[in-house]
Formats: C-alpha cells, sequence, structure tokens
C-alpha cells in the first residue's frame, strides 16, 4: 500500500523541493522514485531519504535548485515479492513570491499624553459629594452652596441667605412631592375617594 500526503506540489524555480511517499509492505518492499521514467539516485541534484519503521516505509525526495526541466510528474514506488505499488506527485512552477513588506510601528499619541498617569476609580464619602445648588433664571448671579442635607431623595442645598430662593425650593419640592403622592396613590396607602 502507498499513500501520498499531497499529489500536487508548487514551488518557484531556484528554490529546493521536498516531496514524500508513504508505503506499507510485508515483506519488506524495495522503494525508489522515478521521474521521467528514469529511476532516481542520490547526486547533487537529487536528495533521497527513506526512514524505515517495521512494515512501514517513509520516503523523501528533495529537488535542489528547481529549473525548467525539473516540473513535471514523479513517482514512488514500492516493489516486493507479492507485487508493486506506485504513487504519483505533480511538481509545478509558481512565480517567486515578492519581497514580504517591512514591518512598520504604528505609535498612538494617547500613549505618549497617558504616559505616566493612572486612571484610579474610588468612591466618594460624603463629604466628598457635589453640593448641588438650585438657581432660578431670574437670579443673575452663580450663589454659593450653603451646607446641604439628604432628603433621601436626592442632595438638596439651599441658597445663600442673601437671596430669597424659594423658586429655586418650588421647583425641586413640586415635582419631589408630585412623586410621592403619586406613589402612595398607586400603592394603594393613599386614595382620593372619600369613604
Amino acid at each position: 500500500m502507498i499513500w501520498v500526503p499531497n499529489q500536487l506540489v508548487g514551488a518557484p524555480a531556484g528554490t529546493d523541493v521536498t516531496i514524500d511517499c508513504h508505503t506499507e509492505a510485508y515483506p519488506r518492499a524495495i522503494s525508489y522514485w522515478v521521474y521521467d521514467n528514469v529511476m532516481l539516485l542520490p547526486t547533487k541534484k537529487y536528495g533521497t531519504e527513506t526512514m524505515e519503521n517495521s512494515y512501514r516505509a517513509h520516503m523523501k525526495l528533495t529537488v535542489r535548485n528547481l529549473q525548467a526541466g525539473d516540473f513535471g510528474n514523479y513517482r514512488c514506488i514500492s516493489k516486493n515479492s507479492l507485487g508493486e505499488t506506485e504513487g504519483s506527485i505533480r511538481l509545478y512552477d509558481i512565480p517567486m513570491p515578492s519581497t514580504p513588506p517591512r514591518a512598520t510601528e504604528m505609535k498612538s499619541n494617547s500613549n505618549k499624553e497617558n504616559n505616566g498617569k493612572r486612571n484610579i476609580s474610588r468612591s466618594l464619602n460624603q463629604d466628598e459629594r457635589p453640593k448641588v445648588t438650585m438657581v432660578s433664571s431670574s437670579e443673575k448671579e452663580a450663589v454659593p452652596s450653603g451646607p446641604g442635607y439628604d432628603s433621601g431623595m436626592g442632595l438638596y442645598t439651599p441658597a445663600a441667605p442673601q437671596n430669597s430662593g424659594c423658586v429655586s425650593m418650588a421647583r425641586w419640592v413640586m415635582p419631589q412631592f408630585a412623586a410621592v403622592i403619586l406613589h402612595c396613590f398607586l400603592s394603594g396607602t393613599f386614595s382620593l375617594s372619600q369613604n
């Protein structure tokens, strides 16, 4: 039995190529390569190698410095007292690959800017949280924030005492108050019907 892993092999002219066959035979077989009806013997042009293991053999043929007359059909033949078998490998010419492109290194500007800087995330404690100041559109100047308190629905910081802040308070309280009434109504703890 003979097995050829690659029956079609392409290589460019001027290079070396190796083709191979695997055989199994009992009793032990004689194995050789044939090209153009001529048995190939080891020379500077052809290198042959056979690795045997029990009844199995792995045949390799290396053709050096490929030229136009080296392309064609190569046969690996295995013969013993019970018979003969052969495998065929077609060697064809392919164009020489162009020179490989040079590797270019791409650098990002963001790496330079952030070099040495670390992005650190941490949670803020109660004293570090930003204070929110509600300012009406009628107030022309920004109002410095006073001490804030947490109402349970968000942090509210009243306006400074020099301005009334009533408009700001109303804008903040009315939506919150409406949300509480709606929640109570939907949950059934508050009813508009008179019983």
